[in-house]
C-alpha cells in the first residue's frame, strides 16, 4: 500500500494520474480480513463531518 498527502488545489502529476486510473481498474479481492459487507453493514456506518474534526 502506498500513502500520499495532497494538499486542497495541489494540481496530480502525469504519474499520479496514471496510478488512479490503473487501479480504478483493478478487481477488489475479498477476503476473511476484509470481506465483503452487506447494504446492511454499509449503512452502520456513521458519515464523518471534517469541519466538525477540525473544532
Amino acid at each position: 500500500m502506498v500513502k500520499e498527502t495532497l494538499s486542497i488545489g495541489e494540481k496530480l502529476t502525469e504519474a499520479q494520474i496514471a496510478e488512479i486510473n490503473t487501479a480504478a481498474t483493478r478487481t477488489v479481492i475479498y477476503t476473511n480480513d476484509a470481506p465483503r459487507l452487506t447494504a446492511e453493514e454499509l449503512a452502520e456506518f456513521k458519515k464523518v463531518n471534517s469541519e466538525a474534526r477540525k473544532k
